[in-house]
């Protein structure tokens, strides 16, 4: 039996990822959930009644000489979860990953690794690349890694990569199990209600989509914006542009939602969602509307555009081109072969069964 451990940052993905590994009998897991905040709005349950071992730190906790004395000897394999631009925790997990010589396994999140995240906003370029070093040491140590066919290209052209890689639901942010008293809303093609981005950041892009939208305002009922968590000045600029442009139509999610309170939302209120994102971005929530059955645009720039067409679910490519047409609408048939693919690629099963063979393939090659 292999011991695996999972580095993973306390945010609202966490749960599900736990959740994906319960009743594996293949591995023992250890989770060190980092990077817990006593202050944070944004509390996630975390199921510690499942019989892992789960560690959950402040940043001022962590060490690697308290923690990981016991533990060293046993542990095959690391597994990362994101890369942090934290420098506390970029130092941790530089000195404990790379003095080691048992296989790593990283599952970028996206920014991280095209870097465009706010850290290259910042103006004090030492700092900036000071971060960027130690996340360039991880990268290109790691021997697998987990990612969508458009950032491997990337990873191949940007790192001295020397690795394998794998492209599945890795963070198992898509569970079957939760949206399985989701039944979809039916919709009334007079009034379109217009999902835009997810988060309030520069890489969702969303200025392009609403000047292309102000073009359909008639045919629009509201325009649902999530703008709960981001760059707070970014934030502030699109809830103002958004106001302004679309006046009673315009409706953001300012305020954090639990993940059962944020999905029952979307099912409700959702036809169309339009994702202009940039990069690595959005994915879990693709995932959660295309399964619901909404019509999803999506810019050929995000990661899941080539994990939807390889995956052959019915959306529409976001361009200068997408709204020629109005704002169409899924029929019943394209609905139902969506669901049966997102059943499979949200399943236990095949997450379980994916992370078994990229874990026994890098052991292998020890």
């Amino acid at each position: 039996m292999y011991t695996i451990m999972h580095f993973f940052p306390y945010t609202t993905f966490v749960t599900n990822y736990i959740l994906g590994f319960q009743e594996n009998i293949e591995f023992k897991n250890i989770f060190y959930i980092y990077g817990y905040n006593n202050n944070t709005n944004h509390n996630f349950y975390i199921p510690k009644d499942m019989g892992q071992n789960i560690l959950i730190k402040n940043d001022t906790e962590l060490s690697c000489s308290v923690d990981f004395n016991i533990l060293n000897e046993k542990i095959d394999v690391i597994v990362l979860q994101s890369v942090p631009e934290n420098l506390k925790q970029l130092e941790f997990l530089h000195d404990f990953i790379l003095k080691k010589k048992m296989p790593v396994i990283i599952n970028p999140w996206g920014r991280e690794i095209y870097r465009t995240s706010d850290l290259y906003l910042n103006k004090n370029k030492l700092f900036v690349k000071k971060i960027d070093s130690l996340k360039v040491s991880l990268i290109e140590r790691c021997n697998a890694i987990i990612c969508a066919p458009k950032m491997k290209i990337f990873l191949e052209n940007n790192y001295e990569m020397n690795c394998t890689y794998y492209s599945f639901n890795s963070l198992y942010g898509f569970n079957l199990e939760e949206f399985k008293n989701i039944r979809p809303r039916n919709h009334n093609p007079r009034k379109i209600n217009i999902m835009v981005g997810h988060r309030g950041t520069h890489t969702g892009r969303h200025l392009q989509v609403f000047l292309r939208l102000i073009k359909s305002k008639k045919m629009i009922n509201k325009v649902i914006c999530p703008l709960s968590y981001g760059n707070e000045r970014y934030i502030k600029k699109i809830n103002m542009i958004g106001r302004l442009l679309f006046l009673n139509k315009w409706q953001p999610i300012t305020k954090w939602m639990s993940r059962d309170e944020y999905f029952s939302y979307l099912n409700e209120n959702v036809d169309v969602a339009i994702f202009n994102n940039s990069e690595s971005e959005a994915a879990n929530n693709i995932w959660a509307l295309i399964y619901m059955g909404k019509s999803v645009f999506c810019s050929s720039d995000n990661d899941s555009f080539s994990m939807m067409r390889d995956l052959n679910l019915h959306f529409m490519e976001w361009n200068k081109k997408s709204l020629k047409k109005g704002f169409v609408l899924l029929d019943d048939n394209q609905i139902y072969e969506n669901k049966k693919i997102m059943e499979e690629f949200g399943s236990k099963k095949a997450f379980q069964e994916n992370w078994e063979n990229v874990i026994k393939d890098v052991c292998n090659r020890r």
